[in-house]
């Protein structure tokens, strides 16, 4: 089946599209929801919408929340993380989705099923950054993010850090720049000291995840105002913060950044996705 063809059996099942597109929790499988929501509503990644719906329709439901967990790993590695060129991925995702309707031709078949679904995390750990490649580049000063990655990524890497008898409540929390988006212009060491940390806002090492009250209190102001903030805080990752790191500048970032760097390759794995 060529691409052209293959884009209109897609059209084609529009309804089931639109299901995966907008994260409809009351038609998918309800273990995959939380993954489908993460793809399309969390990082509107769009790419990866034709390997989810042949999955979606073809696949059993465990499988298919496994594909839909494997997704999420190869995107936070090889393009939130390694920022490696998009084609490449788009051209691999769209060929795996190909591939799954030639393996899968009964929906009931559960050792096709199942076939696809190892053949497609094989394909995306062959083709994607190994865990030197991803701590390498997170330390990186040019990684940074942007909204939607950094949200997605910084609650998974807080409720990895939390107490599991205390986890993130996400609605009743926000994504907090330590190093401010907009500062006095007196603050953090002036005009010469900002011009440095500026492009690290959006860094990894420059985030944490914070209560919503608490970050309007305290959101633009300098560290030593901050860090008796955070040790109150309830989320450990920012708790962490103030523990280790008495001042906060471009050294700062950057080792945080290691020390995430760790985490990030224990969360986003093929072998155990399960807090993607």
């Amino acid at each position: 089946m060529g691409s052209l063809d293959f884009a209109k059996q897609c059209g084609d099942e529009c309804d089931d599209y639109i299901q995966l597109a907008m994260a409809d929790e009351t038609q998918l499988p309800k273990g995959s929801f939380p993954y489908v929501r993460a793809l399309t509503r969390e990082l509107g990644f769009k790419a990866g919408i034709p390997l989810l719906l042949s999955s979606y329709l073809l696949m059993q439901p465990g499988d298919f929340e496994n594909v839909a967990k494997y997704i999420l790993v190869f995107v936070t590695r090889y393009s939130i993380i390694g920022n490696l060129e998009s084609s490449g991925m788009e051209d691999l995702l769209f060929r795996l989705a190909r591939e799954v309707r030639a393996v899968v031709k009964d929906g009931d078949d559960k050792a096709s099923s199942k076939q696809a679904a190892d053949a497609i995390k094989q394909a995306l750990a062959t083709n994607c950054p190994d865990d030197n490649s991803v701590k390498a580049a997170v330390i990186k000063e040019t990684t940074v993010l942007d909204s939607s990655d950094a949200k997605y990524v910084m609650k998974r890497l807080a409720n990895y850090m939390q107490d599991p008898q205390k986890q993130v409540v996400v609605g009743d929390t926000n994504l907090e720049h330590v190093y401010p988006q907009n500062p006095a212009e007196a603050d953090w060491g002036g005009k010469a000291n900002q011009e440095k940390l500026e492009p690290l806002t959006w860094h990894i090492g420059n985030l944490t995840i914070f209560g919503k009250k608490a970050n309007k209190k305290v959101e633009n102001f300098e560290y030593p105002i901050k860090q008796p903030k955070y040790a109150a805080s309830q989320v450990a990752m920012t708790k962490e913060i103030a523990a280790e790191y008495g001042k906060w500048d471009e050294s700062t970032i950057l080792d945080r950044a290691a020390h995430l760097a760790k985490l990030i390759v224990e969360i986003w794995k093929f072998d155990n996705p399960s807090r993607v």
